[in-house]
Protein backbone atom coordinates (compact mmCIF):
# COMPACT_ATOMS: atom_id res chain seq x y z
CA UNK A 1 0.00 0.00 0.00
CA UNK A 2 2.79 2.46 0.83
CA UNK A 3 4.50 1.80 -2.48
CA UNK A 4 1.19 2.39 -4.29
CA UNK A 5 0.80 5.75 -2.56
CA UNK A 6 4.41 6.63 -3.40
CA UNK A 7 3.85 5.68 -7.05
CA UNK A 8 0.76 7.89 -7.23
CA UNK A 9 2.66 10.79 -5.65
CA UNK A 10 5.59 10.35 -8.04
CA UNK A 11 3.21 10.29 -11.02
CA UNK A 12 1.85 13.69 -9.94
CA UNK A 13 5.34 14.99 -9.05
CA UNK A 14 7.76 13.53 -11.63
CA UNK A 15 10.76 15.43 -10.25
CA UNK A 16 10.46 13.71 -6.86
CA UNK A 17 11.50 10.11 -6.28
CA UNK A 18 10.59 8.28 -3.08
CA UNK A 19 12.98 5.76 -1.56
CA UNK A 20 11.04 3.65 0.94
CA UNK A 21 13.25 2.17 3.64
CA UNK A 22 12.01 -0.40 6.14
CA UNK A 23 13.82 -1.06 9.41
CA UNK A 24 13.04 -3.07 12.51
CA UNK A 25 11.65 -1.19 15.53
CA UNK A 26 14.91 -0.74 17.46
CA UNK A 27 17.00 -0.12 14.36
CA UNK A 28 14.51 2.47 13.16
CA UNK A 29 14.84 4.67 16.24
CA UNK A 30 18.61 4.29 16.31
CA UNK A 31 18.86 5.31 12.66
CA UNK A 32 16.46 8.24 13.11
CA UNK A 33 18.41 9.58 16.08
CA UNK A 34 21.69 9.22 14.19
CA UNK A 35 20.19 11.08 11.23
CA UNK A 36 18.88 13.84 13.49
CA UNK A 37 22.23 14.18 15.23
CA UNK A 38 24.01 14.33 11.87
CA UNK A 39 21.56 16.83 10.40
CA UNK A 40 20.35 14.45 7.69
CA UNK A 41 16.86 13.41 8.73
CA UNK A 42 14.63 12.01 5.99
CA UNK A 43 12.09 14.37 4.42
CA UNK A 44 9.21 12.23 5.64
CA UNK A 45 9.09 9.42 8.18
CA UNK A 46 6.86 7.77 10.74
CA UNK A 47 7.04 9.11 14.27
CA UNK A 48 5.58 7.38 17.29
CA UNK A 49 3.66 9.30 19.92
CA UNK A 50 6.37 8.42 22.45
CA UNK A 51 9.00 10.20 20.33
CA UNK A 52 7.24 13.25 18.89
CA UNK A 53 8.15 15.62 21.72
CA UNK A 54 11.86 14.77 21.51
CA UNK A 55 12.03 15.78 17.85
CA UNK A 56 9.32 18.46 17.79
CA UNK A 57 10.66 20.40 20.75
CA UNK A 58 14.25 20.36 19.47
CA UNK A 59 13.67 22.10 16.12
CA UNK A 60 14.08 18.84 14.22
CA UNK A 61 10.64 18.96 12.57
CA UNK A 62 8.89 21.40 10.27
CA UNK A 63 5.87 23.22 11.69
CA UNK A 64 3.05 22.01 9.44
CA UNK A 65 0.31 24.23 10.90
CA UNK A 66 0.07 26.71 8.01
CA UNK A 67 0.46 23.98 5.36
CA UNK A 68 -2.38 21.99 6.89
CA UNK A 69 -4.59 25.09 7.13
CA UNK A 70 -3.99 25.87 3.43
CA UNK A 71 -4.48 22.28 2.24
CA UNK A 72 -7.60 21.04 0.52
CA UNK A 73 -6.42 17.42 1.04
CA UNK A 74 -5.44 17.29 4.70
CA UNK A 75 -8.23 17.50 7.26
CA UNK A 76 -7.27 16.74 10.85
CA UNK A 77 -10.98 16.43 11.64
CA UNK A 78 -10.74 12.98 10.03
CA UNK A 79 -8.89 11.80 13.15
CA UNK A 80 -9.86 11.74 16.82
CA UNK A 81 -8.92 15.03 18.52
CA UNK A 82 -6.65 13.23 20.97
CA UNK A 83 -4.61 11.83 18.10
CA UNK A 84 -4.16 15.26 16.53
CA UNK A 85 -3.15 16.63 19.92
CA UNK A 86 -0.32 14.10 20.29
CA UNK A 87 1.50 15.70 17.36
CA UNK A 88 0.84 19.29 18.43
CA UNK A 89 3.42 21.04 20.59
CA UNK A 90 2.72 24.54 21.86
CA UNK A 91 0.06 25.14 19.21
CA UNK A 92 2.18 23.89 16.32
CA UNK A 93 1.29 20.73 14.38
CA UNK A 94 4.41 18.71 13.62
CA UNK A 95 2.87 15.58 12.13
CA UNK A 96 -0.23 14.30 10.42
CA UNK A 97 -1.66 11.04 11.75
CA UNK A 98 -1.03 8.18 9.35
CA UNK A 99 -3.47 5.85 11.05
CA UNK A 100 -4.53 4.81 14.49
CA UNK A 101 -5.31 1.64 16.32
CA UNK A 102 -7.43 0.57 19.20
CA UNK A 103 -5.87 -0.20 22.52
CA UNK A 104 -8.01 -2.51 24.60
CA UNK A 105 -7.85 -4.70 27.65
CA UNK A 106 -9.13 -8.22 27.27
CA UNK A 107 -9.80 -10.16 30.43
CA UNK A 108 -11.32 -13.43 31.58
CA UNK A 109 -14.43 -12.68 33.65
CA UNK A 110 -14.42 -16.16 35.16
CA UNK A 111 -10.92 -15.65 36.62
CA UNK A 112 -11.92 -12.25 38.02
CA UNK A 113 -15.10 -13.75 39.53
CA UNK A 114 -13.19 -16.65 41.09
CA UNK A 115 -10.64 -14.25 42.62
CA UNK A 116 -13.34 -11.87 43.86
CA UNK A 117 -11.89 -8.97 41.90
CA UNK A 118 -14.08 -6.29 40.32
CA UNK A 119 -13.88 -6.05 36.54
CA UNK A 120 -11.63 -3.37 35.08
CA UNK A 121 -13.32 -0.06 34.25
CA UNK A 122 -12.34 3.34 32.92
CA UNK A 123 -11.04 4.50 36.31
CA UNK A 124 -8.32 1.85 36.44
CA UNK A 125 -4.71 2.89 36.28
CA UNK A 126 -1.73 0.77 35.26
CA UNK A 127 -1.11 0.21 38.98
CA UNK A 128 -4.65 -1.17 39.39
CA UNK A 129 -4.03 -3.54 36.51
CA UNK A 130 -0.70 -4.64 37.98
CA UNK A 131 -2.26 -5.36 41.39
CA UNK A 132 -5.09 -7.35 39.81
CA UNK A 133 -2.59 -9.34 37.75
CA UNK A 134 -0.66 -10.26 40.91
CA UNK A 135 -3.86 -11.61 42.49
CA UNK A 136 -4.80 -13.49 39.32
CA UNK A 137 -1.50 -15.33 38.89
CA UNK A 138 -2.36 -18.95 38.39
CA UNK A 139 1.14 -20.40 38.37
Amino acid sequence: MIRTMADEFEAENPNIKIDIQVNGWSDYWTALEAAATGGSMPDTFWIHSNNIYYYGSNDQLLDLTDYIAASDKVDLANYPQGLDDIYNINGKQYAIPKDYDTIALWYNKTLFDEAGIAYPNDTWTWDDLKEAAKKLRIW
